[in-house]
């Protein structure tokens, strides 16, 4: 299916045709495909894929960069997105609810990624904690490691409450109806308590607002100390998730020598598509669904 999809992709977006101008057969897809996964998989160069495939760099840096372009606009909104329907977010809130962080549906943090072909006129801007060059994403993962959320890429040197500020997914989980008016029920001293406004639990960098839920690391309450210790163990589900992406993708373990945040963003986001489609398909075929 994804093939069939490429090749018509490739003839009616790009206008590439199965042969060229002098009737001579074009480079099997197939070959530029396995070609795209050796970049990111195993973080080989160009020269390397000249060496193993014969086709040229130029070929498969523009195939490269055309492909990864693609996937982002047209297949990443299919498999990441977040809740659009009430029960998809109930369902997505009863996965934390059973933890006992009733009303949470999601976890978040940042990762930075590091950029070797950094403009010099740029590197201050992408700078920051690291000591070196980095574009940064704020990713939104639901608790059973798919992504609900990842923001375009921003400056290295921000820090987590900028990078919040401009997250379009956490402006929507603040404002729009379908998310502050989501009910959920808490235990307190007297009772159960009926509140309203879905969140997602985050470290103490981010800012303390309603959506942004995170730990008091200051409360000296027994019983409050070891429900902050279910919300950290939860909250690592995002880090957990960049690490799977880090052992598949060798890519992201070395600098991206790209010379456009844009072209990093397409990479970036490929790569989230890449993991939540393998884990869509994982838990189909675990639950028998053929």
């Amino acid at each position: 299916m994804l093939l069939e999809r490429t090749q018509r992709w490739l003839r009616n977006e790009l206008g590439r045709a199965d042969f060229d101008c002098t009737g001579r057969a074009s480079i099997p897809l197939q070959l530029k495909l396995l070609g795209v996964l050796r970049m990111l998989g195993r973080g080989t160069c160009l020269d390397g894929i000249t060496e193993l495939s014969g086709i040229s760099k130029t070929a498969m840096d523009a195939f490269f960069k055309d492909w990864c372009k693609w996937v982002r606009t047209c297949l990443y909104p299919e498999f990441v997105s977040a809740p659009r329907s009430k029960e998809e977010l109930e369902r997505r809130m009863l996965d934390y609810a059973i933890l006992g962080l009733n009303g949470a549906f999601f976890s978040m943090d940042a990762v930075h990624v590091e950029w070797g072909m950094c403009p010099a006129k740029h590197q201050v801007l992408y700078t920051g904690k690291e000591g070196y060059p980095t574009v940064a994403y704020n990713c939104c993962v639901y608790h059973n490691g798919s992504y609900a959320h990842v923001s375009a890429g921003m400056y290295g040197s921000a820090n987590d409450k900028t990078l919040v500020r401009f997250d379009p997914f956490i402006d929507t989980v603040r404002s729009a109806p379908f998310f502050r008016e989501a009910k959920f029920t808490v235990l307190t001293d007297d009772g159960e308590e009926e509140l309203e406004g879905a969140y997602g639990i985050v470290d103490g960098g981010y800012h303390p607002w309603a959506a942004t839920i995170a730990a008091d690391s200051l409360n000296p309450s027994a019983e409050y100390a070891d429900w902050r210790g279910t919300m950290h163990t939860s909250r690592k589900d995002v880090e957990c998730v960049f690490g799977v992406t880090k052992a598949r993708f060798r890519i992201l373990k070395l600098p991206i020598l790209l010379h456009s945040q844009e072209a990093i963003d397409d990479v970036f986001f490929y790569m989230r598509y890449f993991t939540q489609h393998d884990t869509s398909l994982g838990r189909k075929r675990r639950m028998g669904d053929n």
